[in-house]
C-alpha cells in the first residue's frame, strides 16, 4: 500500500493526528508549510501558561514577547482560550545582592507602543486605562533599561517588574476576544485596569487575599465558574495577608458576579511561616458573616470550607448555615481544610459537623433552598475514618430529608 502524506489526508484526520502532538512538535510542524501552520496555530496558542516558583523575576520577557506577537499578528489572539499567569512569589531583598548571587537581569523586548495604543482604541479602552498601561512600560527600550538597572537596587527593580507583569497581563486579557479561562496570582494588583473580557467564563485566582478580590471579579461580566484558592502564610504578602479572614469582604466581592456565576469553589489553606522558624499552621479568625452569599441568585454549586460558611468555629451557633445559602443552590461541598484553634478541644469532630447540619435541617433554616440535591462533608481527620454511628446518622438524614449526603475520603 503506497504511503500517504499527512497533507493528503482529510482535514478531520489531520486534526485528529496533530491534536496528539506536544506543543514543541506543533511548533516544528507549523514551520513545514502554510497549510500545516493553519492547522497547528489554533492548538499552539489555545493554552498559554506561565507558572513559576520562587524566582528573582517574573516571566516579563515571555509575556512581552507574546504581547508583541499578538499586536503584530492580531488574528492569533482569537485562538487563545486559556491564559495562566501564576507563580509562587519572588525573592525579595532589602539590600543589594552580592556579585554572582542573582541571575542576570532579563532583557525586555521592544514593544510597538503605537500598535499598542491602536489596539487599545480598537477594543474600546478608556483614555485613563490607556495612560495607565503605557505608563507601566517605561523601560522597554534596552538602552534605557540598562541605564536604569545600574542605578537601582534589586527590590526596586522587582517592583518595576511587577508593574510590567500586571500591565502586560491586563493588555493580554483585554485583546484576547476568545479568552474563556484566566488564572492569576498574587502579582496582580488593584492598580491595574482592563476592560470587560466578555468571553471569560472561568476564572481561577491564587494567593490573592479577600481585600483584593473585588477589583478583579467586578470586570468579568459573563463569569460562570470561579475558583478562589485562599492562602494564609504569615511570612508571605505581609501587606495584605493577615490572620483575620474578612468573610464579609469576601462575600461582597463574590456578589459582583451574582447575576452570572453558577459554580463557586473556595479552597483554603494555611501554611507555617517557615522562614520565621514556624512549623505549625497558624490560627485564623473570622470577621463578619458570609450571609451575603444568599444573594448569588444563579449559583448552583458551592464548595466552601465549613468554618468559612459558618463564620465561626467548627461548632457554630444555630442558624449559621442556612441564611448564607442561595435559593437555587443544588450542590453544597465542604472541602478538606485544617480547622483552627478550637479543633483539638472537640471529642468527635465528624459528629459535631453532621449534628450542626442536622439541626439546621430540623429547624427549617434550609427550607428556602428548595433545589438542594446533595451535600458532601469534609473527610474525617481520624486515621480510621468515620465511625459507624456517623454513617448511620447520614443514612437517617438521607431518608428524612431526601438529600444525597456523603463525605469525602482522605485524611487531614
Amino acid at each position: 500500500m503506497p504511503s500517504v502524506s499527512l497533507l493528503q489526508c482529510p482535514e478531520e484526520v489531520q486534526l485528529g493526528i496533530i491534536e496528539l502532538l506536544p506543543p514543541s512538535h506543533l511548533v516544528s510542524l507549523s514551520r513545514a508549510s502554510k497549510a500545516l501552520r493553519n492547522l497547528a496555530e489554533p492548538l499552539i496558542y489555545s493554552e498559554i501558561q506561565w507558572i513559576w516558583k520562587r524566582e528573582y523575576y517574573p516571566p516579563v520577557v515571555k509575556s512581552l514577547q507574546l504581547l508583541r506577537t499578538l499586536l503584530e499578528i492580531p488574528y492569533l489572539g482569537c485562538y487563545v482560550k486559556r491564559l495562566d499567569f501564576v507563580g509562587d512569589g519572588f525573592v525579595d531583598r532589602g539590600h543589594s545582592p552580592r556579585p554572582g548571587e542573582t541571575p542576570e537581569q532579563p532583557e525586555p523586548p521592544s514593544l510597538p507602543l503605537d500598535q499598542l495604543v491602536t489596539a487599545m482604541k480598537r477594543i474600546g479602552v478608556s483614555q485613563c486605562a490607556t495612560n495607565d498601561w503605557t505608563s507601566n512600560f517605561p523601560y522597554l527600550d534596552p538602552h534605557t533599561y540598562q541605564k536604569f538597572r545600574s542605578t537601582y537596587r534589586l527590590h526596586n527593580l522587582q517592583q518595576t517588574h511587577w508593574d510590567w507583569s500586571d500591565a502586560a497581563v491586563a493588555v493580554l486579557v483585554s485583546i484576547l476576544p476568545g479568552l474563556e479561562r484566566l488564572s492569576i496570582g498574587v502579582n496582580w494588583t488593584t492598580k491595574t485596569h482592563f476592560i470587560d473580557p466578555l468571553s471569560l467564563t472561568s476564572l481561577e485566582i491564587f494567593r490573592l487575599r479577600e481585600s483584593r478580590l473585588a477589583p478583579i471579579i467586578s470586570v468579568t461580566k459573563n463569569l460562570k465558574k470561579l475558583r478562589y484558592n485562599w492562602l494564609y502564610r504569615p511570612d508571605l504578602d505581609p501587606q495584605v495577608s493577615k490572620a483575620v479572614v474578612m468573610l464579609d469582604i469576601m462575600s461582597e466581592a463574590f456578589l459582583q458576579v451574582s447575576g452570572t456565576l453558577e459554580e463557586l469553589d473556595v479552597i483554603a489553606e494555611t501554611c507555617p511561616a517557615i522562614s520565621q522558624g514556624e512549623y505549625e499552621p497558624p490560627d485564623i479568625y473570622p470577621q463578619g458573616p458570609l450571609v451575603r452569599l444568599a444573594g448569588m441568585r444563579k449559583l448552583k454549586s458551592l464548595q466552601i470550607p465549613w468554618s468559612f460558611l459558618t463564620g465561626s468555629n467548627i461548632d457554630p451557633a444555630p442558624g449559621a448555615i442556612g441564611p448564607a445559602l442561595p435559593n437555587n443552590l443544588e450542590h453544597l461541598i465542604f472541602p478538606e481544610f485544617e480547622y483552627w484553634y478550637e479543633l483539638d478541644e472537640l471529642e468527635d469532630k465528624d459528629d459535631t459537623i453532621v449534628s450542626a447540619f442536622e439541626k439546621e435541617l430540623e429547624d427549617g433554616a434550609l427550607s428556602h433552598v428548595t433545589s438542594l440535591k446533595s451535600v458532601c462533608f469534609p473527610p474525617s481527620p481520624y486515621r480510621l475514618g468515620v465511625s459507624e454511628t456517623y454513617k448511620q446518622k447520614l443514612q437517617s438524614l438521607r431518608s428524612r430529608f431526601g438529600l444525597v449526603l456523603s463525605h469525602q475520603t482522605g485524611e487531614f
